[in-house]
């Protein structure tokens, strides 16, 4: 009877044991059993995911696919299309100001590409902040005679509210070393007479005007 009763104890015992084990091994080996499902990835690779479709698979699994916002660090040097690329859209989109002016530094001095004075004179002419906005002129003041630059200094002398960015246009001009302004600036230029607050800035527009043969108004 004693033995008996020691058999029965035993056994549930034994079963408790294994599954514990069972437990403690799929705790430290978590999906060792289920390769390449969710069970192999902790709950913290899903931070930022979501969940853009869910199926059921023929054998009963679920399949879930998901978006997922992940850090990645991409290097390379400046000629790196790719990199070139990024750069260009953190100066145009990044939400930190100071991204903005880091971004818009490096690309002053690839100023001689296209793209890179197209991206320059969209952060001249619509970047909220005064600082990269005064960076990216500084990056096109040697290419006054692009259109596409002068186009920008040309919104610049009309729309932006800051009158020191305002007498960087009329100085960015000043120094072209007699290169053609386009019909664009001269009409800025005329309208800025009849707007301008500043009479630095006016002053400045009008000796431009008359050094070009241009009358002060609009017509």
């Amino acid at each position: 009877m004693t033995g008996r009763w020691n058999v029965q104890f035993l056994r549930p015992m034994t079963v408790m044991a294994l599954l514990a084990v069972g437990f403690f091994a799929a705790k430290v080996t978590p999906g060792l059993n289920l390769p390449g499902s969710v069970a192999s990835m902790g709950l913290g690779e899903f931070a930022g995911a979501q969940v853009r479709n869910v199926a059921t698979e023929p054998d009963g699994r679920l399949r879930i696919v998901v978006n997922e916002t992940r850090e990645r660090t991409i290097s390379g040097s400046r000629d790196d299309r790719q990199i070139r690329e990024l750069l260009m859209t953190a100066a145009k989109e990044g939400a930190d100001p100071g991204l903005r002016a880091q971004t818009v530094t490096i690309l002053m001095g690839d100023a001689d590409a296209s793209d890179v004075r197209e991206a320059l004179a969209f952060a001249m002419a619509n970047d909220e902040n005064t600082n990269v906005r005064l960076k990216a002129m500084e990056g096109l003041q040697r290419y006054a005679s692009d259109p596409v630059v002068q186009n920008a200094l040309a919104h610049v002398l009309l729309n932006d509210p800051n009158s020191g960015m305002r007498t960087r246009v009329i100085q960015t001009l000043d120094e072209r070393d007699g290169q053609e302004l386009n019909r664009q600036m001269v009409g800025a230029l005329q309208a800025l007479m009849s707007r301008e607050d500043d009479q630095d800035v006016r002053e400045r527009a009008s000796r431009m005007l008359r050094s070009i043969k241009a009358s002060d108004g609009t017509y």
